[in-house]
């Protein structure tokens, strides 16, 4: 497979920042009092949970940037996933496409 991984989105559930909205000569301005908090981590699939002969379509394992070890997952356990992909025709008045999932476990010992 390669370096051919597919990306993954995992959005938490963070409050949003202070906007304060202001008219600069017939124009509307946004001003953040604080940075932008990004609401998301990006990931990979990996692939589906499997044994030797048999493999589990509902379960896919998938690798989230900066998570190295099981203590780590405890944070994202509950937390949505989304697969966003780009299909060739719009449906619904968009072309992009997505399957929501949801985090249950960790897969390893360490």
């Amino acid at each position: 497979m390669g370096d051919r991984s597919h990306a993954m989105t995992i959005g938490c559930g963070i409050g949003a920042m202070g906007v304060q909205v202001k008219q600069v000569k017939d124009k509307t301005v946004k001003t953040f009092k604080t940075q932008p908090v990004r609401l998301y981590v990006k990931g990979a699939v990996l692939g589906y949970r499997r044994g030797l002969r048999n493999q589990y379509e509902h379960t896919s394992l998938i690798k989230i940037e900066g998570v190295r070890d099981k203590d780590a997952t405890e944070f994202y356990l509950g937390k949505r996933v989304v697969y966003i992909y780009k299909g060739q025709k719009e449906i619904r008045g968009t072309k992009f496409r997505t399957i929501w999932g949801r985090i249950t476990r960790a897969h390893g010992s360490k």
